[in-house]
Order: C-alpha cells, then structure tokens, then sequence
C-alpha cells in the first residue's frame, strides 16, 4: 500500500501530489471566473438557462427603440452587477464600452445616467419569467444520486432586510416593536424556498417582519409534491 504521509514537515513531496480541491474553492474560482467576464462572455455562459428570446426588443415603449442600452445589455449589465455586490455603474458603463468595440456598435459616454434609466426600466414581470425559467432548468439538471433517498428536499428558511425609512414602507413593513417610534427603520421579511440538491430558489415571499415562517409555508405548496421532505 502506498504511503502518502510525510516525513519532512514543510517540504512538498512530489509524489504526493497536490491536494483535492474542496467544493467550496471549486465555487469560488467559478464565481471570479464569471466577474472577470464580458458582457459577451457572460451570455454565452448562460445561454443555456436564460432565454434570450425574452430580451429581444419590445414593440412599442420600454426597450423597442434601437439604443446601445438595449434590454439585453442593460439585463447583462445588471446581471455583472449581481454577481459581483459592490459593483459601481461606472465599471458596468466600461464592460458596455468594451462590448461595443468588440462589435462596432456606437461608442456610450463614461456617464452611467443612460445606463441607470436603462436597468430600471428591466420590469419585475420579465425578471420572473427569467427566474422561474432558469429555475425549471436547473431543476431539470438534478441527477437520481442527488436527491435523498429517492426524495426530493425542500430547504425553507427566512431573513430581514432593513428598507428606507418611507411613510409607505413603515406602513406595509412596521418596525421592530421593540424601538421606540422615529428610532428604527422598516424591515421586511423574505421567506424563500430552495431546492436541496440544486440550490434553485424556488419562490420567495415578501411580508412584514412578525410572521412566522410556519404561516408563510402555504404560499410554497404549489413547488411540493408527495414524498417531497421540508427542513
């Protein structure tokens, strides 16, 4: 039998190789893989999971004029953005420019104005259907040695986000009950439910901060079927 202790501390052996790389740097070395990308890199990346034909432009209003911001550029652009927090618009602007002179489209300014107007006016409907395709596919990609027992598994849990202090957003999501009036901010509560062995977010709910997850779990009954194990 081989042996593969060493016997000098500190000295790489050759023969021993280097070690397996966890799952965890695995991930990590994809994630910067996918924030040093292109624009065009990145939709070739995804090409497989996001249907495009819903970037395509619209008939009329919102993204049907032929501009350099186009849906599918402001989409990519917002979609650096998330996958690298803390990104400011001016480094999306110059992944824009970048994509441009690759294929000679008309050059943007470095103002990121025109890009901000461009992201916000992506419609949370067209950001659903996204999701819940890409959802659909990577549920589809799970494989039989994933799931538990010939189960699937359903991972529910739930968080807090703090809101601008807004008279609407006091209204709809009260504060904690515990600070005094004109001392906190708003939170809302997200309650999300995920896909064990894929790591898909199914659904989420939005709510006010003091209900319980427990009541919150009928909303997610459309994504469970019978032999499907809840945590």
């Amino acid at each position: 039998m081989q042996k593969l202790e060493r016997f000098l501390p500190g000295f790489n052996h050759v023969l021993c190789g280097k070690p397996p790389k966890t799952a965890f740097t695995q991930y990590r070395e994809k994630l910067l893989k996918l924030r040093q990308s292109t624009l065009s890199e990145l939709s070739s990346i995804f090409e497989g999971l996001i249907p495009l034909d819903k970037l395509s432009p619209n008939a009329r209003g919102a993204h049907s004029r032929t501009r350099v911001y186009s849906r599918s550029v402001s989409f990519f652009g917002f979609l650096h953005q998330v996958l690298s927090p803390g990104m400011p618009c001016r480094e999306v602007v110059r992944k824009v420019q970048s994509f441009c002179s690759e294929k000679n489209l008309p050059m943007p300014d470095s103002d990121n104005a025109a890009y901000c107007r461009a992201r916000g006016k992506l419609d949370d409907e067209l950001l659903d259907t996204i999701h819940t395709h890409i959802s659909e596919k990577v549920q589809q990609r799970v494989m039989q040695n994933q799931r538990w027992k010939d189960r699937d598994v359903k991972v529910i849990d739930g968080t807090g986000i703090t809101l601008p202090d807004t008279v609407e957003n006091q209204k709809e999501f009260p504060q904690p009950s515990r600070q005094l009036p004109g001392c906190g901010f708003p939170v809302m509560k997200v309650v999300a439910c995920f896909c064990l062995a894929s790591g898909a977010l199914l659904k989420w709910v939005e709510t006010e901060l003091k209900r319980h997850e427990s009541r919150i779990m009928v909303k997610f009954i459309e994504h469970f079927r019978p032999g499907d194990v809840v945590l």
